[in-house]
């Protein structure tokens, strides 16, 4: 989950970090090269690389069209550096933009292990500390935070997937509120 505070400057070094990668198509990389020996298309590298978002599902959930830009595999989470994700995906949708022009992200973080029950208690303490309301149902717990549901987590057994919206423009809130639910069920 990255908070509007810092999605200024880390945006752009996830976008550029996405362009490395989409380029190096190694080291956790997906894209159409990345698999020995197969031809994938980034839809199926998503979920084969261990995104739980698979583009072409969030575009039917959504309405509009998001592209997996970044997968990386062992890397600590920005707002908890004391848990590493398995897998972090990173999806714009670019034809969206935010203040700033940055295109509207969604970001799916998958933890597993111990660390879950970390990575729980963290979304529930940064959802209410930041004044928003936490809503569960099932393994999965939504934040309602700024007029609007941009956050979820989904949790079964030692495995929990945290979904975010980032740099999402204030036209584009209620549309991103009544999808989630959908795109959280996508995991």
């Amino acid at each position: 989950m990255i908070h509007r505070a810092t999605h200024r400057r880390v945006l752009p070094a996830l976008v550029l970090g996405a362009g490395v990668l989409a380029a190096c198509a190694g080291g956790g990389a997906s894209g159409p090269s990345a698999g020995a020996g197969t031809a994938a298309t980034p839809a199926a590298a998503a979920v084969r690389d261990g995104c739980p978002l698979e583009p072409d599902a969030v575009t039917a959930a959504t309405g509009m069209t998001f592209t997996l830009r970044q997968t990386v595999t062992d890397r600590p989470l920005e707002t908890l550096k004391t848990v590493t994700a398995d897998t972090s995906c990173v999806l714009t949708a670019d034809e969206v933009r935010g203040a700033g022009g940055d295109p509207l992200v969604l970001r799916a973080d998958v933890v597993s292990g111990p660390a879950v029950a970390e990575l729980t208690a963290h979304f529930q303490r940064v959802c209410t500390g930041s004044g928003g309301t936490l809503s569960s149902s099932g393994g999965t717990t939504t934040c309602a935070n700024r007029g609007g549901v941009q956050e979820g987590l989904v949790v079964e057994g030692d495995r929990a997937v945290e979904v975010s919206y980032v740099a999402v423009p204030p036209d584009r809130l209620a549309a991103v509120t009544a999808s989630f639910d959908e795109v959280l069920a996508l995991v």
